[in-house]
Parts: structure tokens; C-alpha cells; sequence
């Protein structure tokens, strides 16, 4: 059977990356903290390899870790091909979909075919115990049991490439066998300023400074990425050939974003946490406004898995929530003072 067959979400090509984005580790233009150590590394290794040791890549959501993993895969591409050798593939995963013996299987069965390739999985957490522990083997010594084998399979040297948003939940055995994970950070307000002028469409100094002031306090390149996009579509559809302030404050207009870069489902969780004042002591004096995540997408009617996803992030971003024992999710003073017009 297949792995597209068993569901796997099995991606196996050379790197297909866009001209306006980066080609190597040193055109990444941000991360130098992860950036220099896999220059160094690559630049060490020996003609009798083409891959590197398994690398973690840890972070929030949306700074760019599947884009970090191409770049990765293509500079070892490159050098492979400057030297010589066979370059190695690209395999791309999701641990969601690896969710059985059988489909863990049969992708190694293809990364045998392939010796020396990259495996990239994305939210490598979410592979369960005993898929993790066969995942261990692989790492640590280069075999694999195959369903039915009555002895480890070797197979050639596998780089496992994995990204996590919650390292917290990655297997013990691992943790153990990536090591130290490559913890990629929050681009600064003036690197997203910079990459606003590489994203494959011209904007004006002016519209570039108006567009971050709406997103740069997530330091995701996604929240700007998207709103680019927009941007870019608003202009040519009204025949311009580059993005003004004024198309960017239609933009934010039309999706209804605010002064701090909240749209009207986000303003939706400030409301309902504003109807769930909290009270402790004796006295009963006021303590927050708060409440549990179930509650508050239950009030508001959002999935959660959106909510976890984009919609927390981007309150917790700008400090207007925050996370407290024993509550779970409450108003900071600054989204007291921000939003007194939703505190009806």
C-alpha cells in the first residue's frame, strides 16, 4: 500500500522555493543565533556525508519553521552538487498522519530507497510512544523494526528534521536523541520591516512602516505575510503598481483591524472575558476578568483549535492576556485601558 494511500501526507521532491525567498542559511536574514551554528556544522562535514545529525527546530507558531527546514535541506542540496555528490532528497511529513505502525513503515520503506535523505516532520510532538520509540531507534542507531521483522532493518543515514510548537509534549527518548533544540525567535519590528520589502511586490517606505505597526508585536512573519498578500491584491485590483498607505489602511478597514492589530473575532474573546469579573477574599474584592479557554470559545462560538492557533497568540502577543492559576485566561490592566468601550 502507499503512503498516500495510508494517509501519510508523504512529500518526497527536490526544494521548490520561491525567488523572493531565502536559497541558503546565509541569505536567511534573521535567527544568526541558529544560523551560524548550522553554517559551522555543514561547512565541518566530511565528502563521506551529505546530511547532518538530527536537528530539533522549536518555536511558536508561525515564525517560519517548515521554510527554515527547506532552506536547510537546499544549502545541504547545494553542497552536495558543488562536491560531486548525490544530493539528498527532501521527505516531508506531518506527525498528525503519523499515526500507525503501518504508515511509520511505510515511509521508511521509502527513505531506504533513498539513502541519506532529509526527513523533515512537522509537529513531531503529537508521534505517540510507541511510534516514538521506533523513531528512536532509527536516530540513535540507524535501524529501524519493520512490522513482522524479527530483526532491525539497517538503512542507510536518515537526517530526522523535526519542528514542534510545544517541545513540552515531544517523547522523553527524543528529546534525548535530538539533543538541545534550535529554538527559532521572534523577528525584531525592523526585520519584519525588511522582509516587507522582499515579499515580491513593491511598497512604498511609508506603507511598509504603516502595515508593521499592525503586526510586529507577534514577531510572526505570518501575521505580515497575510496582510501583505492582501495588500498586494487590493493594489492591483485597483491598477497600482505598488502598495500605499492608503491601500493599507483600506486593507485594515475592510478587515476591521484595529489600532492594535485585533480583528473582531479577537475583540469577541476581550468582550467575553470583560463579562467574567472574578473576586477573592474575605471581602470579595475584584481579582481579573477571566476565564477557561472551553469557556470562552464556548461563549464566543470559535474553534478552538483557531483559537489556540492564531487567536491566543495574538492577544498574548500584544500583553492583553494573560494566563493565571487557578483562572486561566485573564485581561491584562493594559487591555482594561485599551478596550473600556467593550466593558459594557
Amino acid at each position: 500500500m502507499s503512503a498516500a494511500a495510508l494517509g501519510v501526507g508523504f512529500k518526497q521532491s527536490p526544494i521548490h522555493l520561491k525567488p523572493t525567498e531565502p536559497q541558503s542559511l546565509l541569505t536567511y536574514g534573521s535567527q544568526p543565533h541558529v544560523v551560524k551554528p548550522l553554517d559551522m556544522a555543514i561547512r565541518a562535514l566530511s565528502l563521506e556525508h551529505v546530511v547532518l545529525d538530527h536537528k530539533l527546530l522549536t518555536g511558536p507558531p508561525g515564525l517560519g519553521k517548515t521554510l527554515f527546514s527547506k532552506v536547510i535541506a537546499n544549502e545541504l542540496q547545494m553542497r552536495a552538487q558543488l562536491h560531486g555528490l548525490t544530493p539528498p532528497m527532501f521527505v516531508e511529513t506531518y506527525g498528525a498522519n503519523l499515526n500507525s505502525i503501518a504508515a511509520l513503515d511505510q515511509v521508511v520503506r521509502e527513505l531506504v530507497q533513498h539513502p541519506a535523505s532529509i526527513w523533515f516532520i512537522d509537529e513531531i510532538h503529537v508521534v505517540n510512544k510507541e511510534l516514538a520509540t521506533k523513531l528512536y531507534l532509527l536516530m540513535e542507531e540507524g535501524r529501524y523494526p519493520f512490522e513482522g521483522s524479527l530483526n532491525p532493518t539497517s538503512i542507510p543515514h536518515v537526517m530526522v528534521l523535526g519542528a514542534t510548537t510545544d517541545y513540552g509534549l515531544l517523547h522523553a527518548a527524543l528529546k534525548r536523541r535530538f539533543g538541545e533544540g534550535l529554538m527559532l525567535r521572534t523577528m525584531t519590528r525592523e526585520e519584519l520591516e525588511t522582509l516587507a520589502t522582499k515579499l515580491g511586490f513593491a511598497i512604498a517606505p511609508d506603507a511598509v512602516t504603516h502595515l508593521v505597526s499592525r503586526c510586529w508585536q507577534s514577531g510572526a512573519p505570518y501575521e505580515l505575510k497575510i496582510l501583505f498578500k492582501e495588500c498586494a491584491i487590493f493594489a492591483t485590483a485597483q491598477g497600482h503598481h505598488a502598495i500605499t498607505t492608503d491601500i493599507v489602511e483600506d486593507v485594515f478597514a475592510t478587515f476591521e483591524i484595529d489600532q492594535h492589530g485585533l480583528r473582531p473575532a479577537d475583540r469577541s474573546v476581550v468582550q467575553a472575558l470583560f463579562k467574567r469579573p472574578r473576586y477573592r477574599g474575605k471581602d470579595q474584592a475584584f481579582y481579573c476578568y477571566g476565564g477557561s479557554e472551553s469557556d470562552v470559545c464556548a461563549v464566543t462560538k470559535l474553534d478552538k483549535t483557531e483559537f489556540q492557533e492564531t487567536i491566543r497568540p495574538r492577544l498574548l502577543s500584544r500583553g492583553l492576556l494573560e494566563v493565571r492559576t487557578g483562572v486561566g485566561l485573564a485581561l491584562t490592566n493594559l487591555a482594561i485601558i485599551a478596550y473600556p468601550e467593550l466593558n459594557a
